[in-house]
């Protein structure tokens, strides 16, 4: 039985649940079980996999024995990459989305918005502004931001400042699993629907639209559930403040 690798310091969701390669991040090839990791704050083992880039899950870094857990230690697990590097991944995995690469690229350059389509690699929940400012019990922007990078586990929000939309890109598999009675101002874009993304490095709330959650991997999308539950959060505040007022 294989020991599982204890690792430490900032993993990406992706990677950790199994959304992406372990070792490059990649989300758009063929992934197969590479092995178990566990974290220094909880005994769970987490099975992560990969697209065949390394034939072993090994650190591509330092590595130590850790005698008190049995397992071996990796003091950092992903390889140490540039900001301009690891963004640079992201953009290539968003465009898997675009129609046509060469205009969404154009597109980016040129506007600082690329149209993506939605139902192949990724969907997108559409969420008003109000039900996500109720849920952080916040109407700041900025505030707003920190409360969404908290609450979710990973995942990436683009905002459309024009009309204060939040869209949550989940993956391409995602379907209405609320009550649209509930929500009713809250939709599921899916096959047919297309989607507004700003470029990569745009993160701060100014211009028509940004990330207020970056995409911190290829293929780093929101668990579906975690939506679920912040929609909740925000009818049911919106619900108490209309009885209190």
């Amino acid at each position: 039985m294989t020991t599982p690798i204890l690792v430490e310091g900032h993993i990406s969701s992706a990677r950790l649940h199994g959304r992406a390669c372990w070792h490059c991040g990649a989300a758009d090839r063929t992934l197969t079980p590479a092995g178990t990791v566990v974290r220094p704050d909880c005994d769970q083992q987490w099975t992560v996999v990969s697209c065949g880039c390394r034939s072993t899950l090994a650190p591509p870094l330092h590595e130590s024995a850790d005698k008190t857990h049995g397992r071996r230690r990796i003091v950092e697990t992903i390889a140490v990459v540039t900001r301009v590097e690891r963004r640079a991944a992201v953009a290539h995995w968003l465009l898997s989305a675009a129609p046509d690469q060469t205009t969404a690229r154009a597109e980016w350059r040129d506007y600082g918005i690329a149209v993506l389509a939605c139902g192949s690699v990724l969907s997108a929940v559409r969420v008003p502004g109000a039900l996500v400012f109720a849920a952080a019990g916040t109407e700041d922007i900025a505030e707003a931001d920190v409360f969404l990078s908290g609450w979710l586990d990973g995942g990436a929000v683009v905002m459309d400042i024009s009309s204060r939309l939040y869209y949550f890109l989940v993956p391409a598999s995602t379907r209405c699993w609320w009550e649209p009675k509930e929500y009713p101002l809250v939709e599921c874009l899916g096959q047919g629907a297309y989607l507004g993304v700003p470029v990569v490095s745009h993160t701060t709330p100014d211009g028509r639209a940004y990330w207020a959650v970056g995409m911190d991997s290829p293929g780093d999308l929101c668990w579906p559930d975690e939506v679920a539950s912040l929609l909740r959060r925000g009818q049911e505040a919106m619900n108490t403040r209309a009885t209190t007022a």
